[in-house]
């Protein structure tokens, strides 16, 4: 219900949904082994793959936390 809110634009929805998911932008960005400068940015990369994956999901295909890390780690990787 909460990814259905985000998808029609609540931005209280997503930012429920950002909270719920940081641990997830974290651990993709400590898989990359960025220096400590490029944290940050690549946070907000990972944001932004979260908020795609939030427009793009189907709900048929797969669960949603294994939908947004790919999501998430392609915005990271291609940052």
């Amino acid at each position: 219900m909460l990814i259905a809110s985000a998808k029609s634009g609540d931005d209280k929805a997503f930012a429920a949904l950002a909270e719920t998911y940081k641990r997830v932008l974290d651990l993709q960005i400590r898989l990359c082994n960025p220096p400590d400068y490029m944290k940050e940015d690549l946070f907000q990369e990972g944001l932004i793959g979260l908020f795609k994956a939030v427009k793009t999901y189907d709900g048929k295909s797969s669960a949603f936390v294994t939908y947004a890390t790919v999501c998430v780690r392609n915005s990271i990787l291609s940052g």
